[in-house]
């Protein structure tokens, strides 16, 4: 079954390599947009609408917000697993 699921993501992937981020929205924030220079290219504010489960339609129209998408969506942190030595008391 899991097989099954894995070709039709793989299908719909082929299809639109957008697949994901195509509907992810970026975590609240200020993002700038920097040059390979270091000179500032855009700014802009993202916040969640929590009625429309979205942003703002001024925000996904901006000229970076896919950018922004891609640059947030690949920037998360995924694991933060680390070892705990229970047995230690050192603090």
């Amino acid at each position: 079954m899991f097989e099954e699921c894995l070709e039709v993501f793989k299908r719909e992937l082929d299809y639109d390599n957008n697949l994901i981020l195509d509907e992810y929205i970026p975590a609240d924030g200020s993002y700038i947009i920097v040059d390979a220079e270091g000179k500032i290219k855009n700014y802009q504010d993202i916040k969640l609408d929590k009625k429309k489960r979205g942003t703002s339609e001024a925000v996904v129209k901006g000229s970076y917000f896919k950018e922004i998408c891609f640059y947030d969506y690949h920037s998360k942190l995924i694991s933060m697993n680390k070892p705990i030595d229970s047995k230690s008391n050192s603090f």
